[in-house]
């Protein structure tokens, strides 16, 4: 079936929310910055997979990462080139994301993140970031724009 990106608007939030919750992924701010989502979907328009920036200042934390199974690794790619063109639109000069599984900071690291310890004071108080921060062997990453 023939899949599709785009970025999500207002009338996607309920949709969206219920998608994130499926996943048991926190459904915090995401009405507050739905124009920084990127949705894929197939042609009937089903959610497949999404992916999210919260804004903080200069720089955006990147969340709500979720694959329905079976998204091809092109479409991932396509979804993620897509977040990043955004992030660059709306003018932030860096995204971080937080990860507590080495297999997913392998991947990001391959998307051209890079572990760090150094974080924008914005981040700091966000609060996504503050309990990711408390998580176990969490792994905080950057990417520059």
């Amino acid at each position: 079936m023939e899949e599709h990106i785009r970025e999500a608007e207002v009338k996607d939030i309920k949709r969206l929310e219920s998608f994130l919750a499926q996943a048991n992924v926190s459904c915090d701010g995401v009405a507050d910055h739905i124009e920084f989502y990127s949705l894929l979907e197939t042609r009937n328009g089903n959610l497949k997979a999404c992916i999210g920036i919260e804004p903080a200042g200069s720089a955006g934390l990147l969340r709500s990462f979720v694959l329905s199974p079976g998204t091809s690794q092109g479409d991932v790619l396509l979804l993620f080139d897509r977040v990043v063109a955004m992030a660059e639109k709306k003018q932030l000069n860096a995204l971080y994301l937080a990860t507590n599984k080495e297999q997913a900071a392998s991947f990001f690291q391959n998307m051209g993140f890079q572990k760090t310890e150094d974080l924008p004071v914005s981040l700091y108080k966000n609060s996504h970031m503050k309990q990711a921060l408390d998580v176990d062997n969490c792994i905080v990453m950057k990417m520059p724009l």
